[in-house]
Protein backbone atom coordinates (compact mmCIF):
# COMPACT_ATOMS: atom_id res chain seq x y z
CA UNK A 1 0.00 0.00 0.00
CA UNK A 2 1.10 3.76 -0.33
CA UNK A 3 0.58 7.14 0.80
CA UNK A 4 -1.60 9.29 -1.12
CA UNK A 5 -1.11 13.10 -1.38
CA UNK A 6 -3.12 15.91 -2.79
CA UNK A 7 -1.18 18.68 -4.42
CA UNK A 8 -1.32 20.72 -1.50
CA UNK A 9 0.80 17.99 0.35
CA UNK A 10 -2.18 16.30 2.20
CA UNK A 11 -2.32 13.14 3.27
CA UNK A 12 -5.22 10.46 2.36
CA UNK A 13 -5.63 7.31 3.38
CA UNK A 14 -8.49 6.50 1.05
CA UNK A 15 -6.83 3.62 -0.83
CA UNK A 16 -5.59 1.75 2.17
CA UNK A 17 -8.66 2.17 3.68
CA UNK A 18 -10.36 1.00 0.87
CA UNK A 19 -7.71 -2.25 0.34
CA UNK A 20 -8.54 -3.09 4.09
CA UNK A 21 -12.14 -2.94 3.42
CA UNK A 22 -12.21 -5.20 0.55
CA UNK A 23 -10.45 -7.63 2.21
CA UNK A 24 -12.48 -7.73 5.41
CA UNK A 25 -15.67 -7.94 2.99
CA UNK A 26 -14.76 -10.84 2.00
CA UNK A 27 -12.89 -12.24 4.91
CA UNK A 28 -14.82 -10.61 7.72
CA UNK A 29 -12.64 -12.12 10.52
CA UNK A 30 -9.11 -11.64 9.04
CA UNK A 31 -6.44 -10.03 10.48
CA UNK A 32 -4.88 -7.85 8.62
CA UNK A 33 -1.06 -6.69 8.66
CA UNK A 34 -0.08 -3.76 6.61
CA UNK A 35 2.72 -3.47 3.98
CA UNK A 36 3.05 0.26 3.50
CA UNK A 37 5.94 2.27 0.97
CA UNK A 38 7.33 4.71 2.72
CA UNK A 39 9.39 5.48 -0.32
CA UNK A 40 7.71 8.68 -0.55
CA UNK A 41 6.92 9.79 2.54
CA UNK A 42 5.51 13.16 1.20
CA UNK A 43 4.14 14.67 -1.71
CA UNK A 44 6.01 13.85 -4.70
CA UNK A 45 9.21 13.56 -2.00
CA UNK A 46 11.51 12.37 -4.31
CA UNK A 47 10.61 14.50 -6.83
CA UNK A 48 10.81 17.76 -4.54
CA UNK A 49 13.44 16.92 -1.93
CA UNK A 50 16.77 15.79 -4.24
CA UNK A 51 19.17 16.66 -1.74
CA UNK A 52 17.52 13.53 -0.44
CA UNK A 53 18.38 11.42 -2.89
CA UNK A 54 20.51 8.79 -3.25
CA UNK A 55 23.67 8.90 -5.90
CA UNK A 56 26.07 6.43 -7.45
CA UNK A 57 29.55 6.86 -8.04
CA UNK A 58 29.20 9.59 -10.34
CA UNK A 59 27.00 11.50 -8.20
CA UNK A 60 23.56 10.83 -10.56
CA UNK A 61 20.58 10.58 -8.28
CA UNK A 62 18.46 9.19 -11.07
CA UNK A 63 18.83 5.32 -10.59
CA UNK A 64 17.60 2.77 -13.32
CA UNK A 65 14.87 0.84 -11.38
CA UNK A 66 13.78 -2.96 -12.07
CA UNK A 67 12.31 -1.91 -15.19
CA UNK A 68 15.31 -0.08 -16.69
CA UNK A 69 14.10 3.20 -16.06
CA UNK A 70 15.62 5.88 -14.46
CA UNK A 71 13.99 7.45 -11.54
CA UNK A 72 15.05 9.64 -8.43
CA UNK A 73 14.70 8.22 -5.09
CA UNK A 74 15.54 8.59 -1.65
CA UNK A 75 18.61 7.42 0.60
CA UNK A 76 17.93 5.52 3.28
CA UNK A 77 20.45 7.32 5.24
CA UNK A 78 18.88 10.74 5.18
CA UNK A 79 17.72 12.42 8.15
CA UNK A 80 14.86 14.22 6.78
CA UNK A 81 13.14 10.68 4.84
CA UNK A 82 13.84 8.70 7.77
CA UNK A 83 11.90 11.74 10.17
CA UNK A 84 8.99 12.02 7.71
CA UNK A 85 8.82 8.84 7.32
CA UNK A 86 8.07 8.15 10.80
CA UNK A 87 5.63 10.92 11.06
CA UNK A 88 3.55 9.57 8.07
CA UNK A 89 3.68 5.94 9.55
CA UNK A 90 2.67 7.55 13.10
CA UNK A 91 0.07 9.47 11.26
CA UNK A 92 -1.22 6.15 10.04
CA UNK A 93 -1.67 4.40 12.91
CA UNK A 94 -3.63 7.37 14.34
CA UNK A 95 -5.33 7.09 12.20
CA UNK A 96 -6.22 3.90 11.91
CA UNK A 97 -7.14 3.81 15.64
CA UNK A 98 -9.78 6.37 15.11
CA UNK A 99 -11.81 3.79 12.92
CA UNK A 100 -13.12 0.72 12.92
CA UNK A 101 -10.08 -0.84 10.79
CA UNK A 102 -7.60 -0.19 13.53
CA UNK A 103 -9.03 -3.49 15.86
CA UNK A 104 -8.29 -5.45 12.56
CA UNK A 105 -4.84 -4.30 11.51
CA UNK A 106 -2.07 -6.31 13.87
CA UNK A 107 0.69 -5.02 12.35
CA UNK A 108 2.10 -2.14 9.75
CA UNK A 109 5.37 -3.36 8.26
CA UNK A 110 7.49 0.07 6.62
CA UNK A 111 9.06 -1.08 3.15
CA UNK A 112 11.25 0.68 0.41
CA UNK A 113 13.55 0.61 -1.99
CA UNK A 114 13.88 -1.89 -4.84
CA UNK A 115 10.99 -3.91 -5.00
CA UNK A 116 10.19 -2.97 -1.02
CA UNK A 117 12.39 -4.98 0.43
CA UNK A 118 15.11 -2.17 1.83
CA UNK A 119 17.69 -3.59 -1.39
CA UNK A 120 19.32 -0.70 -2.32
CA UNK A 121 18.00 1.06 -5.13
CA UNK A 122 19.99 0.01 -8.62
CA UNK A 123 21.15 -3.67 -7.17
CA UNK A 124 18.88 -5.88 -9.41
CA UNK A 125 21.50 -3.85 -12.04
CA UNK A 126 24.57 -3.96 -10.31
CA UNK A 127 24.41 -0.55 -9.75
CA UNK A 128 26.45 0.40 -6.37
CA UNK A 129 24.85 3.37 -4.22
CA UNK A 130 24.45 5.34 -2.43
CA UNK A 131 27.36 7.82 -2.29
CA UNK A 132 25.04 10.55 -0.89
CA UNK A 133 26.43 12.26 1.95
CA UNK A 134 23.76 10.95 4.33
CA UNK A 135 25.23 7.31 3.59
CA UNK A 136 28.88 8.82 3.64
CA UNK A 137 28.05 10.46 7.37
CA UNK A 138 26.38 6.83 8.56
CA UNK A 139 29.30 4.73 6.86
CA UNK A 140 31.85 6.98 9.17
CA UNK A 141 29.70 6.97 12.03
CA UNK A 142 29.89 2.74 11.23
CA UNK A 143 33.73 3.23 11.13
CA UNK A 144 34.03 4.57 14.40
CA UNK A 145 32.24 1.43 16.10
CA UNK A 146 34.35 -0.77 14.46
CA UNK A 147 37.58 0.68 14.72
CA UNK A 148 36.55 2.26 18.28
CA UNK A 149 37.27 6.20 17.18
CA UNK A 150 40.95 5.25 16.23
CA UNK A 151 41.69 6.20 12.51
CA UNK A 152 44.89 4.53 13.04
CA UNK A 153 43.32 1.09 13.03
CA UNK A 154 41.17 2.16 10.24
CA UNK A 155 44.13 2.86 8.35
CA UNK A 156 46.18 0.08 9.33
CA UNK A 157 43.38 -2.38 8.38
CA UNK A 158 42.52 -0.52 5.04
CA UNK A 159 45.98 0.15 3.98
CA UNK A 160 45.39 3.64 3.99
CA UNK A 161 46.71 7.27 5.42
CA UNK A 162 44.10 9.23 6.11
CA UNK A 163 44.29 12.03 9.02
CA UNK A 164 40.38 11.72 10.27
CA UNK A 165 37.49 9.66 10.06
CA UNK A 166 35.83 13.49 7.90
CA UNK A 167 37.99 12.23 5.25
CA UNK A 168 36.95 8.52 4.37
CA UNK A 169 34.74 8.38 1.57
CA UNK A 170 32.95 5.19 0.68
CA UNK A 171 34.69 3.22 -1.30
CA UNK A 172 34.03 3.34 -5.24
CA UNK A 173 32.57 -0.04 -7.01
CA UNK A 174 35.02 -1.38 -8.23
CA UNK A 175 36.73 -1.45 -4.69
CA UNK A 176 33.62 -3.06 -3.39
CA UNK A 177 33.61 -5.65 -5.75
CA UNK A 178 36.69 -7.10 -5.46
CA UNK A 179 38.65 -8.65 -2.35
CA UNK A 180 37.13 -10.13 1.18
CA UNK A 181 34.31 -7.38 1.82
CA UNK A 182 34.86 -8.08 5.48
CA UNK A 183 37.76 -5.23 5.15
CA UNK A 184 35.05 -2.89 5.79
Amino acid sequence: LIFRFTPEGKVTFDEIDSAALSILSRFPDANLMLHVSVTDPGYRFRENHPEEGIRDDQGNFRIKNYRDRPEATSSMASRRWLEDSEKMLTHLVKHLNKTPLGERVIGVLPCSGITWEWLNWGSARGVMVDYSEHCRSYFIKYLKGIYKNDIHLLNKAWKSRYTDFNAVQIPLPARRRSGDMTEF
